[in-house]
Formats: structure tokens, C-alpha cells, sequence
């Protein structure tokens, strides 16, 4: 499907390169922004929340803790439900430690078969994920 872009009356295009949001390494790819970015686009930029190759091998590992933050209607890639959004910290758990966390049933059934959580950054503080690499 062929879409339009309309171009920014200064900058054209106005070309990014994509970043990965999980890592920030370039993911290769470049988005023509036009118009739709007021002003001149970074060289660099985030434009999607899709990991990168590398990022999704991670996650693909074990059961990926999300950290989020509240967010406002406007965000992206909020969980409309939580009105949660993700602030970019994230860890890997295997199933061994995963099964140790206190959660009600049904949180783990739904965790490991969506193989993600999103937690707060308080309850990742609290249950020490910042304290040590997993």
C-alpha cells in the first residue's frame, strides 16, 4: 500500500534514522517524517517501540519485566488498560526465578503465557531488580 508523505516546508522529508527504543543502538531503518515532525527530525530518533533484532533475542530468553511509568492518554505505547507506559529499563527472567515471585495465580498463568509483565518502577525498586543484573 503506497501512503503519502507530506513534506515539511523547510526539511523536506526530514529523514531519521531509527533507533531502538529498549537499547538505542540504530536499527538500520530510516523514517521520512515530512511534516508531520515540527521542525528539523534528529539524525537519530526513536520512531517505534519494536525491538531490534538483538533486543528481541533477549527478550525471546525467559519472561521480559517491563518497567513503566503512569502516563497520560497521549503516550504512544501506553497500556491503556494501567495507563502504564514504558520507560525503557527492562529485565529477562527465567522461568526458575519468575516462579519464585509472590504473584496471585492467575498474574503468573498470564505472565508466562504472554512471556511479559509491566511492573512500576517502585515494585522493581522494591523486589530489588535494580540492584543486581539478571
Amino acid at each position: 500500500m503506497a501512503r503519502s508523505i507530506k513534506l515539511h516546508p523547510r526539511h523536506g522529508l526530514n529523514p531519521t534514522i531509527n533507533q531502538c527504543f529498549w537499547c538505542g543502538k540504530d536499527q538500520g531503518g530510516i523514517s521520512l517524517l515530512g511534516n508531520a515532525y515540527k521542525g528539523k527530525a534528529p539524525m537519530h530518533m526513536v520512531t517505534n517501540y519494536d525491538p531490534c533484532d538483538t533486543c528481541k533475542t533477549k527478550m525471546e530468553r525467559g519472561i521480559w519485566i517491563i518497567e513503566c511509568r503512569s502516563a497520560d492518554n497521549d503516550h504512544p505505547a501506553m497500556d491503556r488498560i494501567n495507563k502504564l507506559a514504558p520507560t525503557g529499563r527492562w529485565w529477562v527472567l527465567t522461568e526458575e526465578s519468575f516462579a519464585k515471585w509472590p504473584l496471585l495465580p492467575e498474574v503468573k498463568e498470564a505472565t508466562l503465557k504472554k512471556r511479559a509483565l509491566m511492573i512500576e518502577a517502585q515494585v522493581a525498586k522494591i523486589i530489588g531488580l535494580y540492584d543486581k543484573e539478571i
